[in-house]
């Protein structure tokens, strides 16, 4: 992943010489699911939040673990990537979110070796969707959506759980994301919403190296990458 050596600020998004750093986050930041699972959302009264109907800059993150050895009994990085993803809510503090699936239906999709197309709730309490939009053996994604019941999520993108190999045989397990707010009331808002987000991913950095070393593995964190980059300069490239 590239270095990002600042965050910016989120009013005044700082680009210049950060900027050929956008094409890291290329592939999230043009990401549009399968039309197969488009088609599920219509048919469940749901829509996808598309990046460029959202308001404000676009923030993307980068959030990894260094990973030298792999914990007991986990014998592949696929087998610990799909750990990661059926126990998310065992390594993320409970305070900031909780990952559920909508239905019974999405329930057994999540948890299957092809969870694409399921469907779950970042709050239960909100009841707010979002979409397992594509998922194999190094990475799997969610996209947030909206409902014909005015929910909404607060934020509009893609964001990814992955690894990849490093030169030192290791590996290094992420999340990373392209995201805006979805709402033009949120706007004044987004300081503290990606205030939320930073400290949710920071504790999944966390929560997986604890999950990692008290296994008899050997992880690290590595420093968050965060940068907030004018929509307009992104749209343009």
């Amino acid at each position: 992943m590239v270095e990002l050596r600042a965050s910016g600020d989120i009013d005044g998004c700082r680009s210049g010489a950060m900027e050929p750093d956008v094409g890291a986050w290329f592939d999230l930041l043009s990401f549009v699911p399968k039309y197969v699972h488009l088609r599920t959302l219509t048919r469940r009264g749901a829509r996808l939040l598309a990046l460029d109907e959202a308001h404000g800059p676009v923030t993307l993150d980068y959030f990894a673990v260094r990973v030298y050895r792999l914990p007991r009994g986990t014998a592949t990085p696929e087998t610990l990537l799909r750990q990661v993803r059926l126990e998310l809510n065992e390594l993320i503090n409970p305070r900031f979110a909780k990952f559920q699936p909508v239905t019974a239906h999405d329930e057994r999709r999540w948890r299957s070796r092809a969870p694409s197309g399921a469907l779950l709730h970042m709050d239960p309490t909100q009841e707010v969707p979002l979409l397992c939009s594509q998922a194999n053996k190094s990475h799997w994604r969610l996209s947030t959506v909206s409902t014909r019941a005015g929910q909404i999520h607060l934020l509009s993108g893609n964001r990814e759980w992955g690894f990849a190999e490093t030169d030192d045989n290791g590996w290094v397990f992420y999340t990373r994301g392209a995201e805006r707010v979805s709402e033009i009331g949120d706007v004044p808002w987004q300081r503290l919403i990606f205030e939320g987000t930073r400290h949710l991913w920071g504790s999944f950095q966390r929560g997986l190296e604890h999950s990692i070393n008290s296994r008899g593995g050997q992880a690290l964190v590595e420093a968050p990458e965060i940068y907030h980059h004018p929509w307009s300069e992104v749209a343009a490239t």
